[in-house]
């Protein structure tokens, strides 16, 4: 007899997928110019951050926060830019005091490309509003 077991359901049973009406945030990426669905994977990722363990927490995406941010500056909605990049570097400003992240056997999400472009995009939208 033959088991196996998903990622995906390992991290449902776990309550650390986010989802979006019962589908992965992550079958959504096709759909990144769509604001409507970038939010809701942004709601979902972030539910999903807060509601694990303080000292477990496995990181969210910052791909959907990264794609809302632009297309909220595309349509100059500044104001909104600044809120949604916020409430990334909330979750990554937390994520990076977990245990697992502190002793390196986590991603590092938090540092690369798409926390930089989130955290530049959030620079961009202050400097339009000042």
């Amino acid at each position: 007899m033959e088991w196996s077991l998903e990622a995906e359901d390992v991290l449902r049973q776990s309550r650390a997928l986010a989802e979006v009406d019962g589908r992965p945030t992550s079958s959504f990426v096709e759909r990144k110019d769509d604001l409507e669905a970038m939010l809701s994977c942004c709601d979902a990722e972030e539910a999903t951050y807060w509601r694990q363990a303080p000292g477990s927490r496995i990181s969210a995406a910052p791909f959907f926060f990264e794609r809302a941010a632009i297309i909220l500056s595309k349509r100059k909605q500044y104001t909104d830019v600044v809120t949604i990049c916020d409430r990334w570097l909330a979750i990554a400003d937390d994520y990076r005091s977990q245990p697992m992240v502190l002793n390196g056997s986590a991603t590092q999400c938090h540092l690369g490309p798409r926390a930089q472009a989130i955290e530049k995009q959030r620079a961009r939208a202050i400097s339009k509003l000042g």
